[in-house]
C-alpha cells in the first residue's frame, strides 16, 4: 500500500491543518506511541495525513521558532514514509498566510492591565513560583507573614493568584480546610471595615458594628474574641496595603488598635489563625508609629524580589501559549529589555500586554502596534492620553474630578489610590448623567475599577494602581497643582467620618476650624474636586452647635447680670444704710476728735501749766532758801549786834528792854 501526498484546495487546508503548533505536537506524541506495534499500513496512512495537516498549518506559523519546529516534526515523518517506500510529495511547510490565523475572541484575554492578579485569574498568573514556594514555607512555619515589596512589584498578586490557591488546595497539610476571610484593605477606617469583615450573619449589623469597633479601640484581644466564636476552625484573615493604615488612617488610636487586634489574633491559644498581609516599601520609615507592628516586622517580612529574564518571558509567553495568542519576533525581547530590573515595572508590562491583546490582529501581536503604544515605557502615559483627548471638553473636567477623588498625596512624594463611594462623585455641580458615563469610559478604559456595595449607592470607585498616577503625567500635574487643597479636603473627610462614627454626639469643628472649613467648601477648589456629602453635614451641624453654644453663653451671661444686678441692688441698698450709719458715726467720731483735740489741748496745756508750775514751784523755792538763808544770816548779824549792844549797855535793862522784841523778830523770821 502507497501512502500519498497530494494538493489540496484553499478550502481544504482550512479544514485540514491544526489550529495550532501544539495541537501538531500532541498528533506527533500519539503516532510515536503507535510506532512501538510496528508500521502498519494504518499506522502509514495516518502519518501521511499529519503530514499533509501539518504542511498546511504552516500558514497559521509565522514565529520562526513555531516553523523550525513544525518544520523538523514534518521531516521526521517524510523520512519515514520514505523508507518504508512510500510515495511522497514535497513537505515543506506552507507560507504564512496573515489572513488565514484565527480569531481569538475577547473573552479569552490573558492579560489583567493594572489589576492585580485574583484567584478567579488564577490560571494566567506566571513568573513567581520560587517566592509562593517561600511563603508557603513561612506560612507552616510562622503565623505571621508580611510580604514586603515596592508599588508595582505584584505583592498584592502574590498573595491572592499565587499563595491562597496553594493554601486552599492543601499547599499544607489539612490547609484545605482553614477558614478563609475575604481580603481586606484597611482604607481611612480600618477598625469598621475589620468589623464588617468578621461580622456574624446572624447579628444585627448598625449595632454589632458600633459595638465592635468600641471593643476593638479597647481590647486588642476582641478580634482573637470574634473569630473563636465563629468555631474552632484555624482561620486566614488576609490585609492587602497595610499602608493605608499610616497613609489614609489619621487616627492614631484606630490604628494601633487595629494593628494590636490583627496581629493577636497570631497569639491566640487554640487554633492556628494565619495573618498574611501586603505592605509597601515606602512607607517602612513610619513603621515607629505602629509599635506592635514594629514589634514584629523584621521576624514576618518576605521580600519580593525583581523578576529575571526568564521569569518575564514566562510572565508575557505562557498566558499567550494558553490561549493561541502569537507576538511577532523581538517584540518579547523588547518588552523584557524594557522592563528587566525596573522594580515598579509589573503593571505597566502588564498595562501594555494587555493594549498589545486590545490592537491584534487575529491572533499576532505586530511590531506596527507595538510601535504605536510607544512600547512598555510609554504605554500607559499614551493611552491615557488618548481616553481624555477624546472626551468632550465638559467630559474633561468631570474625568479630573474623579480622577482626584480618587487619589490621596501622602506625605513626601507617596500618593495612596483612595476607594470613593460612587453617591460620593455626584454634587460639586456636575451633572449626575455625565458623571455616569464619564465614569463608565473610565472603568471600560480600565484606567479605574468600580466594587459592588450593600447597595448600588455604596458601590466603591477607586484607580486600579497608583502606576497610573505615577506614570501618566497630566495625573502627576494635576495632583501636584491641587495637593494642598486635597489634604484640606482628606482632613475635613476625616474629621466627618471620626464625626459620624460617633453617632453624631461629639467631635464637632471648633471656632478656627469651622471657619476654614467654610473658607474650603466656598472655594473653587472645593467645587471641581468634590467633596463627601458628610462635610457638609458637619459643618452644618458644627455651626449651630457653636451658635447653640453662643446663645446659651448669652443666656447665661444674662442670667448672671440679672443676678449682679440685683445684687448691685442689694449691696447699694445696703451701702446707703452704711452710708447713713457711717454718716452717724463720722458726727460721732467728729464729736470724739474734736472732743480728744480739745483734751488733748487741755492735757498738753495741764502739762504745761504743770510744768511751768514746777518750775515756778522750783524757782519759789531756790527763792525761799536764798531767803531762808539771808534771814538766817540776818539773825546772826543782828544777834552779834545785840550782844555787842547788851555788851555796851547794861546787862539788865537791856536784857528787859530788848527780849519780847527779839522773841517776836526771831518768831517772824522762822515764819
Amino acid at each position: 500500500m502507497t501512502a500519498t501526498l497530494t494538493s489540496t484546495s484553499a478550502t481544504d487546508e482550512s479544514q485540514i491543518r491544526f489550529p495550532s503548533l501544539e495541537a501538531l505536537r500532541a498528533a506527533h506524541g500519539q503516532l510515536l506511541k503507535q510506532t512501538n506495534e510496528g508500521y502498519t499500513p494504518a499506522l502509514l496512512d495516518a502519518i501521511a495525513d499529519l503530514v499533509r495537516r501539518g504542511c498546511a498549518t504552516g500558514a497559521v506559523l509565522d514565529a520562526d521558532a513555531d516553523r523550525w519546529t513544525a518544520q523538523s516534526l514534518l521531516d521526521y515523518w517524510t523520512t519515514t514514509l520514505f523508507r518504508a517506500d512510500q510515495l511522497t510529495q514535497d513537505a515543506t511547510l506552507a507560507e504564512f498566510d496573515p489572513n488565514l490565523a484565527p480569531e481569538l475572541d475577547d473573552s479569552l484575554c490573558p492579560y489583567v492591565g493594572l489589576e492585580a492578579f485574583r484567584e478567579s485569574t488564577q490560571g494566567m498568573f506566571f513568573g513567581r513560583g520560587r517566592v509562593v514556594e517561600d511563603c508557603l514555607k513561612r506560612v507552616a512555619e510562622q503565623r505571621l507573614i508580611i510580604v514586603v515589596g515596592s508599588s508595582g512589584s505584584g505583592k498584592s498578586s502574590l498573595v491572592l493568584a499565587g499563595l491562597l490557591p496553594r493554601l486552599k488546595n492543601a499547599g499544607l497539610p489539612g490547609s484545605e480546610r482553614w477558614r478563609y476571610y475575604p481580603r481586606m484593605v484597611p482604607g481611612s477606617d480600618p477598625l469598621g471595615r475589620l468589623a464588617r469583615l468578621v461580622q456574624p450573619p446572624d447579628a444585627d449589623r448598625s449595632d454589632w458594628l458600633a459595638d465592635a469597633v468600641d471593643y476593638f479601640r479597647t481590647n486588642p484581644r476582641h478580634l482573637t474574641d470574634v473569630v473563636a466564636q465563629a468555631g474552632p476552625t484555624p482561620a486566614v484573615l488576609v490585609v492587602d496595603q497595610l499602608e493605608e493604615v499610616l497613609a489614609l488612617t489619621d487616627d492614631r488610636v484606630a490604628a494601633n488598635a487595629f494593628i494590636a487586634n490583627v496581629i493577636g489574633l497570631t497569639d491566640a491559644v487554640g487554633p492556628r489563625h494565619t495573618v498574611i498581609m501586603t505592605f509597601r516599601t515606602d512607607f517602612e520609615d513610619r513603621i515607629g508609629r505602629l509599635p506592635a507592628l514594629q514589634a514584629v516586622f523584621g521576624q514576618a517580612q518576605v521580600r519580593v524580589p525583581s523578576l529575571n529574564a526568564a521569569e518575564l518571558r514566562e510572565v508575557i509567553e505562557e498566558p499567550a501559549n494558553r490561549i493561541g495568542l502569537k507576538f511577532e519576533d523581538g517584540i518579547v525581547q523588547e518588552l523584557i529589555r524594557q522592563i528587566l530590573g525596573e522594580p515598579t515595572g509589573l503593571p505597566l508590562l502588564q498595562f501594555t500586554l494587555l493594549k498589545l491583546w486590545e490592537t491584534r490582529e487575529r491572533n499576532r501581536v505586530v511590531w506596527s502596534a507595538y510601535r504605536r503604544l510607544g512600547g512598555a515605557s510609554e504605554a500607559l502615559a499614551r493611552s491615557a492620553d488618548a481616553f481624555f483627548g477624546g472626551l468632550l471638553p465638559e467630559e474633561k473636567r468631570t474625568a479630573k474630578h474623579i480622577l482626584l477623588r480618587m487619589v490621596r498625596p501622602s506625605e513626601g512624594l507617596e500618593v495612596t489610590s483612595s476607594h470613593v463611594r460612587r453617591q460620593a462623585l455626584y454634587g460639586a455641580g456636575e451633572a449626575a448623567d455625565r458623571v455616569d458615563r464619564v465614569l463608565d469610559k473610565l472603568i471600560q478604559a480600565r484606567l479605574v475599577r468600580l466594587s459592588p456595595g450593600e447597595s448600588a449607592s455604596d458601590a466603591q470607585a477607586e484607580v486600579v494602581h497608583e502606576a497610573l498616577v505615577r506614570n501618566w503625567p497630566r495625573l502627576a500635574d494635576w495632583l501636584e497643582e491641587e495637593r494642598v487643597a486635597i489634604n484640606v479636603r482628606r482632613r475635613l473627610e476625616t474629621r466627618a467620618a471620626e464625626w459620624q462614627r460617633m453617632n453624631r454626639s461629639g467631635g464637632l469643628l471648633d471656632e478656627l476650624e469651622l471657619q476654614e472649613a467654610e473658607r474650603w467648601l466656598a472655594s473653587s477648589e472645593a467645587t471641581y474636586l468634590g467633596y463627601d456629602q458628610s462635610v457638609s453635614e458637619l459643618v452644618t451641624a458644627s455651626r449651630a452647635g457653636l451658635e447653640q453654644a453662643a446663645l446659651e453663653k448669652e443666656r447665661a451671661r444674662q442670667r448672671e447680670l440679672e443676678q449682679a444686678q440685683a445684687l448691685a441692688a442689694e449691696q447699694r441698698q445696703r451701702a446707703e444704710e452704711n452710708t447713713r450709719g457711717a454718716d452717724r458715726l463720722r458726727s460721732r467720731l467728729y464729736f470724739a476728735v474734736v472732743l480728744a483735740v480739745l483734751l488733748a489741748g487741755v492735757a498738753v496745756y495741764a502739762g504745761f501749766a504743770s510744768w511751768e508750775a514746777l518750775r515756778l514751784q522750783s524757782e519759789l523755792a531756790q527763792q525761799l532758801d536764798q531767803s531762808r538763808a539771808q534771814t538766817y544770816a540776818a539773825l546772826q548779824a543782828n544777834a552779834a549786834a545785840e550782844a555787842r549792844l547788851q555788851r555796851l549797855r547794861s546787862p539788865r535793862l537791856l536784857k528787859s528792854r530788848h527780849r519780847p522784841r527779839l522773841k517776836v523778830s526771831h518768831r517772824r523770821a522762822t515764819q
